[in-house]
């Protein structure tokens, strides 16, 4: 070994970054939960082409080694002018472990390829973030990453976000977790990385929500990746957070393009993980190898069976909907050429049927907000031919965030 650094010690975890002496550098994690779902979860983002740090759990003889090599690091520099203390921390902690007798706080022990770059909390406060937020590698790779977290359940990257108990019309949020994803490079060669991944299928699969939440001091995942129409509020969600902590803002022709970037990115990745044949059986063996077991890995593989045919089942629903894409223009043209300007005319010129048509514009809030853009309510900007399907005009009517999507950005032609 060549070094041992300290880079982090708190309530999680402590970790440490060892060089070796060829100049390859790993990051030792000590940590209290077990890291099967982290070994899972990044095997399988792995699968998808999503650029992440290979984890694997050091136990048994590879902890033994470890500890032979730290010794060894000790003791050829003892008595030079190396400050040895993150290795001697890193020393004890690690007999702490491989003592049957004793209980030490962070008794797990990982190690992963050291990333480079910088984390989300750093690039939001950079001048030139808005210049990253339009790179369309940096949205595709968000898609990419989004989609492969929703089919295995990550929480706590990105998601738009729900109030508890809130409504599938209901407004959400967009949501972050600025320190497990490392950008390195910019323009072309713009790298994001997915580190401290997890692997929690299951968690919304009982609701009619598909995005994530929290409460309760639990989180759970978003599944929107896997419906391109939801997805696309989950983006908008996501960039409205991002502008809002970068104090950036940018144009509803950017906004298009960032949100149709990251669709397809999205769509492609889900598209390469549910060929995979990931199987629940397939899931069973990879939490056996990786250290789970007893009746947490049999609930975890139950979940993931219910959440992948819930993953599957929003992407047939997509499907179904493909048929109708008027353009915003076109909706309002078919809403003059019908008379008078009522939600109902228009959803029914859009191929929705009377009795839907009807649900929806019960609320009398809902309806004039969607009578003012039909309109064109002062202020309101749509991106000049975005287009929608059937079921988003229908959700724009019910839903106040997907109507902002369409009428809160400044700068594209008014409908």
């Amino acid at each position: 070994m060549k070094d041992i650094e300290k880079l982090q010690d708190g309530q999680k975890g402590i970790v440490f970054k060892v060089t070796a002496d060829d100049g390859t550098q790993k990051v030792i994690k000590l940590q209290q939960e077990n890291p099967s779902r982290a070994v899972v979860g990044t095997a399988l983002l792995m699968q998808a082409g999503v650029n992440t740090a290979a984890i694997l759990p050091v136990k048994d003889e590879k902890l033994g080694q470890l500890q032979q090599d730290v010794q060894a690091y000790l003791d050829a520099n003892e008595g030079s002018d190396v400050d040895l203390s993150a290795a001697q921390q890193l020393t004890q902690a690690l007999a702490a472990v491989s003592n049957p007798a004793a209980s030490p706080p962070f008794g797990n022990v990982v190690e992963m390829d050291f990333v480079r770059g910088r984390d989300l909390q750093k690039a939001v406060q950079e001048p030139d973030f808005k210049q990253l937020l339009t790179n369309p590698s940096f949205q595709r790779q968000l898609g990419q990453i989004m989609a492969a977290d929703a089919f295995t359940g990550n929480p706590d990257r990105f998601a738009a976000r729900a109030d508890t108990g809130a409504n599938p019309g209901d407004s959400v949020k967009g949501w972050y977790n600025q320190n497990n994803l490392i950008i390195e490079g910019r323009g072309d060669d713009v790298q994001l990385k997915a580190i401290d991944n997890d692997f929690r299928p299951g968690a919304n699969v009982d609701s009619e929500n598909v995005f994530g939440g929290a409460a309760h001091g639990g989180q759970w995942g978003s599944v929107a990746a896997a419906n391109s129409q939801q997805f696309k509020r989950e983006v908008f969600a996501v960039i409205e957070r991002l502008e809002t902590e970068a104090n950036v803002r940018l144009s509803p022709q950017e906004i298009k393009d960032f949100i149709t970037q990251a669709t397809e990115g999205a769509q492609e990745t889900m598209d390469t993980l549910l060929a995979a044949d990931i199987t629940p059986e397939r899931v069973d063996q990879m939490l056996d190898v990786a250290g789970e077991a007893g009746r947490s890995k049999r609930e975890c593989v139950q979940n993931f069976s219910k959440h992948v045919q819930m993953i599957q089942l929003l992407r047939d629903d997509l499907q179904k909907s493909l048929a109708v894409k008027p353009t915003v223009a076109e909706m309002a043209g078919i809403a003059s050429a019908k008379g008078p300007l009522t939600m109902e005319k228009v959803l029914e010129g859009l191929g929705v049927s009377k009795e839907d048509a009807a649900e929806i514009a019960q609320s009398r809030e809902k309806l004039d907000r969607f009578n003012k853009l039909m309109q064109g309510e002062k202020g309101a900007h749509v991106p000049k031919d975005f287009k929608i399907t059937t079921r988003e005009a229908a959700a724009m009517a019910k839903d106040e965030s997907t109507y902002k999507q369409f009428t809160q950005k400044v700068g594209g032609p008014k409908v």
